[in-house]
């Protein structure tokens, strides 16, 4: 089987297993791992976050608590190519491309300099810090690119319990995280 088969293989796979969560398990799994990055995140920390789809942890709690607390938080925005906006309590939020919600277009863009830790989704994980992506390479380009720039940002991958497996295929373009938390 080629690395292309077997990831589409286990994006399926898990995706299954994330499917068979019930609501409840969700909400606490959600809850718990906000929790702990809430634990880890210094308070003069610039995050890079995400608007979670229905099949990802739920980072409402902490990017609220965050922004509570002092913190700059930035989500995604895909435009030519992914940047991230700055978000507060009054940021309005608008479906984008992929139908996740982001920052509008006259958000403040976060320069790479800035960036101390950005919280990455993803379909697969493993103890390595291995991820396997949605399969359009947006996050590992916008990564590598950032590595380039910033080397001291911190890229921590986020994820069920269920979405850590043994061993996640890897080709040459793909992205390592420093740590995952579930």
């Amino acid at each position: 089987m080629s690395i292309y088969e077997e990831k589409k293989r286990l994006r399926i796979e898990v995706l299954d297993a994330i499917q068979n969560l019930s609501k409840n398990k969700i909400r606490k799994e959600s809850e718990h791992i906000c929790k702990e990055i809430a634990e880890r995140i210094p308070l003069d920390s610039a995050v890079c976050a995400y608007s979670a789809l229905p099949d990802e942890i739920d980072l409402k709690p902490l990017i609220k608590l965050l922004i509570q607390r002092g913190n700059s938080v930035f989500l995604p925005c895909y435009e030519k190519n992914m940047v991230f906006r700055k978000i507060d309590n009054n940021t309005e939020l608008k479906k984008g491309s992929y139908g996740i919600l982001e920052p509008v277009s006259s958000s403040t863009i976060i320069l790479p300099e800035e960036i101390n830790i950005v919280l990455v989704p993803g379909r697969a994980f493993d103890e390595k810090g291995n991820r396997l992506g949605r399969g359009k390479g947006i996050y590992d380009d916008w990564i590598n690119k950032q590595r380039n720039m910033n080397k001291s940002t911190q890229f921590w991958g986020i994820a069920f319990k269920s979405q850590m497996i043994d061993s996640v295929p890897t080709e040459e373009h793909d992205q390592k995280m420093d740590k995952v938390l579930t």
